[in-house]
């Protein structure tokens, strides 16, 4: 039983992050950059309703990667008691940043506020961000263009308590999810 809801877990988180990554979170804000004709830089968004949109997924897309722990210890019981199976998956957690991250992502949505961090930073989802690439004052304008065009990006910011950016949501969740099928294909679970 535990396994089919495993499967079914993974199919959800699975849809949740390709509605996060298609079309691309620049795609869906309208995101832009231009370079004017004196080589300043113009940032244009189109659509800040969706940004709030974005971020309701991304918080929702925390949470189910968090329940993915408890289906993974009720899977694990199978194997070995309770505890042993509890310690595995705490384990795991201890040793992945992404997963601390996921878990007091995901505790400040359902709870509003954290008593405790899993890492000591009590993250939570920041803004939505840009980050524009630097250019040198020689650099001809096409070898610019094509770099801001290349290179610049949004996203949706990890914050700390103190408010400082410290990790990029859709990249953490990714990496997270990642860790737990990791984990679970370790010990037997998904095949």
């Amino acid at each position: 039983m535990a396994r089919n809801a495993l499967v079914d877990l993974k199919r959800k988180i699975t849809r949740l992050q390709d509605g996060m990554s298609s079309p691309t979170l620049e795609s869906r804000t309208g995101f832009s950059v231009e370079l004017t004709r004196h080589r300043s830089i113009t940032v244009s968004i189109d659509n800040f309703d969706e940004i709030e949109k974005i971020k309701d997924e991304l918080e929702a897309l925390f949470v189910w990667l968090w329940a993915y722990k408890d289906y993974l210890v009720l899977a694990l019981k199978d194997k070995y008691t309770n505890t042993i199976a509890t310690n595995l998956v705490e384990e795991h957690v201890n040793r992945t940043p992404e997963l601390q991250l996921t878990a007091d992502i995901a505790n400040t949505a359902k709870h509003g506020k954290l008593r405790k961090s899993r890492d000591g930073r009590y993250a939570r989802l920041g803004n939505y961000a840009t980050s524009i690439p630097l250019w040198s004052p020689g650099e001809n304008e096409t070898s610019i263009r094509n770099r801001i065009q290349d290179k610049a990006e949004a996203k949706i910011v990890i914050e700390n308590e103190r408010g400082e950016t410290i990790g990029n949501a859709i990249d953490t969740a990714n990496i997270a999810s990642q860790k737990w099928i990791e984990f679970a294909s370790q010990h037997g679970i998904l095949k």
